[in-house]
């Protein structure tokens, strides 16, 4: 991979314009595992000088241990010659130290070289800061904060989550930017075996739960848990927590590398709202007919269409998530535990074929087969959720004890919420208002406070935390997966 892109150049997505294209946009970070020999890497790349050719690094990941890339290259401390571990371009250093990106330690032999640091963003580089920190009102330092926890907060939270021993060794305050002093290791250790597929896919949809960060406690979650922010007005400083589980991610998927029949767990739309589906990398023909029909799309709805059974129950558990996604996730965790039993079947099945040909049309045909299934049966679920908490109470059964409006597991407003003036019930009067915000004004720029609401409902204020779905770009070294708008000022950083 990295001598094609050193031959034939590398240029990111969001390199700005293809005639004169920049650095900043123009890189990439990826995990590339083997099953056999069992090696796992995770590769870096970016451009190279005068925005040809591709500078490029590779890092060993030792066995038992767990990685994670959030958005930013993770490479840092690299030792030059040790060519079991690490691998690169020619002249890695070369442009670094050309163009002042990057200084040898005295204390460091001359082997070691930092790729994080030298080839990350640099928040205080005055022609792509400042634009970017007046277009969104935001100081340096803000924009400095909102960078580094975009990023370093999940990796905290993936380590924490899946190999929890480790992660406890970790401060979530740490972030993640070329400076940072004492960084995340690129990796941390995990008990053999520790690591299941189901705790991989439940960390895809992950909002801080049961942490400082939670996204599904305080004001801005409603009165139902709802974790999902949407589009914040421009030119207001501020941000949200960067979850894991986001409400704009359209697919996601697990990679299980295995020597013989490796499987993509195949997720549409947020994770938090979906149910993961096997496809087998060694398939003979094309996926489920609703993963490629074109009878709808973004903009027309259609029942033949896999992704938009997903979105659907996405957007319907908006109305209480707290209640409604304990349902989907129960659902979601049954139809993984069946997929990945039949996926063993399916497997032994294929290994009795004998035939690699016959075998693969086998494996092919009932991942198929399971996966429209299911979808035909996530849609049947959703029409069923809407019966069950449509008009704002639970219905379970048409007796007349049948429909729950008050009580646990209703859809009742929580006192806490109710007791706010800005929500306006406990401060109704006949003439009104009815709700205003804490401390008056009605400017968008002024700010609420929330001293009548426990500290609980106040987390969401609290600590530099990341920036929210629509503020700006990850540069350099802070990238994966974004799209440019408004003349490179303005990014939706995707998932």
């Amino acid at each position: 991979m990295g001598e094609i892109a050193v031959k034939h150049g590398f240029y990111g997505t969001d390199g700005g314009d293809p005639a004169a294209p920049a650095y900043s946009g123009s890189s990439e970070c990826l995990i590339i595992a083997d099953a056999d020999p069992g090696e796992l890497w995770v590769f870096n790349i970016l451009t190279g000088k005068n925005n040809a050719s591709a500078i490029w690094a590779a890092q060993k990941i030792p066995d038992n241990h767990v990685t994670v890339l959030g958005n930013a290259f993770s490479i840092r401390r690299m030792n030059l010659s040790d060519s079991e571990n690490f691998l690169y371009s020619p002249g890695i250093s070369d442009l670094a130290l050309e163009m002042g990106w990057w200084t040898p330690s005295p204390q460091d032999p001359p082997e070691i070289f930092d790729f994080f640091g030298a080839y990350g963003w640099d928040v205080y580089t005055p022609t792509t800061s400042a634009a970017i920190c007046s277009y969104v009102n935001m100081s340096s330092e803000f924009l400095r904060n909102v960078l580094s926890y975009y990023a370093g907060r999940r990796m905290w939270r993936v380590f924490s989550l899946l190999s929890p021993e480790e992660g406890a060794k970790l401060d979530p305050n740490t972030g993640h930017l070329p400076d940072t002093q004492n960084p995340y290791p690129v990796s941390v250790s995990a008990a053999p075996g520790s690591v299941t597929l189901q705790m991989v896919m439940d960390t895809h949809r992950d909002h801080y739960e049961g942490t400082p960060y939670d996204l599904t406690k305080g004001m801005a979650a409603g009165p139902h848990g709802n974790p999902n922010r949407g589009w914040p007005t421009l030119g207001i400083a501020g941000q949200w927590e960067r979850a894991i589980g986001m409400f704009r991610t359209c697919w996601s998927f697990l990679l299980e590398a295995k020597p013989k029949w490796s499987v993509t767990w195949f997720g549409w739309d947020a994770a938090h709202g979906t149910a993961y589906l096997p496809l087998f990398a060694a398939s003979s023909d094309r996926g489920p007919e609703s993963f490629h029909s074109i009878s709808g799309h973004m903009s027309k709805f259609s029942h033949e269409v896999a992704f938009w059974a997903f979105n659907f129950v996405n957007q319907y558990q908006d109305l209480n998530f707290q209640l409604i996604n304990a349902d989907v996730r129960k659902r979601a965790h049954q139809i993984e535990k069946d997929a990945q039993r039949l996926v063993e079947m399916w497997s032994a099945e294929a290994d009795k074929i004998g035939v690699d040909e016959a075998a693969r049309k086998c494996l092919t045909q009932r991942s198929n087969a399971f996966a429209q299934k299911t979808v035909g049966e996530w849609w049947d679920f959703a029409y069923s959720l809407m019966a069950k908490y449509g008009h704002y109470v639970v219905t379970h059964n048409e007796s007349t004890n049948g429909e729950l409006v008050h009580g646990a597991g209703s859809q009742e407003f929580p006192i806490w919420w109710l007791s706010s003036p800005e929500v306006g019930f406990t401060s109704w009067t006949p003439s009104g208002p009815y709700g205003v915000l804490n401390g008056g004004g009605s400017d968008l720029g002024s700010v609420w406070t929330l001293s009548s609401v426990s500290p609980l409902n106040a987390l969401f204020l609290g600590l530099f935390s990341v920036l929210s779905a629509a503020v700006i770009a990850y540069h350099v070294g802070i990238h994966q997966g974004k799209r440019k708008q408004d003349h490179g000022a303005y990014y939706l950083v995707q998932p």
